[in-house]
């Protein structure tokens, strides 16, 4: 199970999941930087190869929660 770091409750993968979210959003994939993710999430580089792959894996990571959600409000209405 994934750890959080002192002083944020959230889990690494969950800080950069949402770090992802948001800076994919802003800025599109293409312009932002794995770099800019492992800052705005707080973490290493490392920590983000720890837990994904490639900035790609992460992308996908993103759209397959964006799609169970989808699934869940869809079906569970």
């Amino acid at each position: 199970m994934a750890k959080a770091t002192e002083g944020d409750a959230k889990p690494v993968p969950q800080r950069l999941l949402a770090a992802a979210t948001r800076l994919f959003a802003d800025q599109g994939y293409d312009r932002t930087s794995v770099q800019e993710i492992v800052e705005a999430a707080g973490v290493t580089k490392g920590a983000l190869y720890h837990y994904f792959g490639s900035k790609d894996d992460l992308l996908h990571e993103v759209y397959a929660r964006l799609l169970r959600l989808q699934h869940c409000l869809l079906y569970t209405s």
